[in-house]
């Protein structure tokens, strides 16, 4: 394989150009006549592809690594791992979560071994994620704490990730009404790389938080941050203005609720 061409599209898709990072994989398996290395850069089309929106494309590929892989190849495991994202990113999360279950029951041995630990973490991380999303908090809690201490995630390239898993902690500490631990890796959350998105939700959660510890000064100023970064897409400001309204009351600053909660009632 050409790393040299392997690294470009790599920079290329963790910067964020997907579609020229997708041209040059396409471009490089097309060349790579080793199975293992072939399916090893198709899988990377298929991240590509999905992260494109291109799913049926993205299954497509995959079938074809599939067809590619000898049975018994250990780059089907990577091609598990893969089908496992793949799901995630179709909002399919109970299949991603059995998928990377099995690849933990299936594959367990070979996981731990020192060529294959780095995906068993990745797995963890993955796994620790969806059980949070799917309101499975004191599942996750234990990977998640586990994961902070994986040197990936001490990496500075991977400050995204990190900022990611403190933030799925910290909702999972929320949830246990662990408000204390919950505040803790909030703070920790925001202080990262946050992918987009994530920062109006961690602002509105640790404004929970703070409305559930009493601090009502300081769960509005989190409502307030968590307002001027929404687009709406992951959070409505209605929902932060019917809290704001409910926090004011308790500060008397009864003309500000009201204000609030006319916001919250408009169509």
């Amino acid at each position: 394989m050409d790393l040299n061409r392997f690294q470009r599209a790599a920079k290329l898709q963790d910067a964020g150009q997907i579609a020229e990072a997708l041209k040059e994989y396409q471009s490089l398996a097309n060349a790579i006549t080793d199975v293992g290395e072939k399916a090893s850069v198709m899988l990377n089309e298929v991240n590509c592809l999905s992260q494109l929106g291109e799913n049926e494309q993205a299954r497509k590929r995959l079938s074809e690594v599939y067809n590619l892989l000898p049975e018994h190849s250990e780059m089907r495991v990577h091609a598990q791992f893969t089908e496992a994202l793949l799901y995630k990113d179709e909002g399919k999360d109970e299949q991603a979560l059995k998928r990377l279950n099995e690849l933990l029951a299936d594959h367990g041995k070979l996981l731990r071994t020192p060529s294959h630990e780095f995906l068993w973490r990745e797995i963890q991380i993955r796994r620790g994620i969806v059980l949070s999303e799917l309101g499975r908090s004191s599942e996750a809690r234990p990977i998640l704490e586990e994961a902070l201490s994986f040197e990936e995630l001490a990496n500075a390239d991977r400050g995204n990730d990190r900022g990611t898993v403190l933030y799925y902690l910290a909702r999972s500490y929320l949830d246990l009404g662990e408000f204390i631990l919950a505040e803790e890796k909030y703070v920790d959350a925001l202080k990262q790389d946050l992918p987009e998105g994530f920062q109006p939700l961690a602002h509105y959660e640790l404004g929970l938080v703070y409305y559930q510890r009493k601090a009502f000064a300081r769960a509005i100023q989190e409502f307030e941050l968590a307002e001027s970064k929404t687009d709406e897409s992951c959070l409505s400001k209605r929902s932060i203005w019917e809290w704001l309204s409910v926090t004011c009351k308790h500060l008397g600053l009864n003309s500000e609720a009201d204000r609030y909660e006319k916001l919250a009632k408009t169509p």
